[in-house]
């Protein structure tokens, strides 16, 4: 991905169908260093990884967004990220929507 001038972006993830992980509209950019995901949905838990392969998450391998809750994860530039796969985002049931917005720094 390329490097975004911008401080802050915020992007969403829509899942369309439970057990099938979807990617958010704008993916992180190498100089993003930390994601804030906000489940605004009142019933159902999201769930966010990093797949490498897959079209689902694994339970045992998601973090956990309950409803009415955020997160943020520190995931450092591209340059100093161990390799991550791709930011993914699904959920317990329903089709709720991901809040995501990436904060950016200088370097990448």
């Amino acid at each position: 991905m390329a490097v975004s001038y911008q401080v802050a972006v915020g992007t969403f993830a829509t899942v369309a169908s439970a057990g099938t992980a979807v990617t958010p509209n704008i993916a992180p950019f190498d100089n993003t260093h930390t994601i804030m995901v906000y489940n605004p949905d009142t019933t159902n838990t999201i769930y966010v990884a990093f797949l490498t392969s897959g079209t689902s998450i694994p339970i045992g391998d998601a973090i956990f967004v309950p409803p009415n809750a955020s997160i943020t994860l520190a995931i450092g530039c591209k340059s100093s990220r161990v390799p991550l796969g791709t930011f993914s985002v699904d959920a317990s049931a329903g089709t709720p929507t991901a809040r995501i917005t990436y904060i950016n720094g200088l370097q990448s």
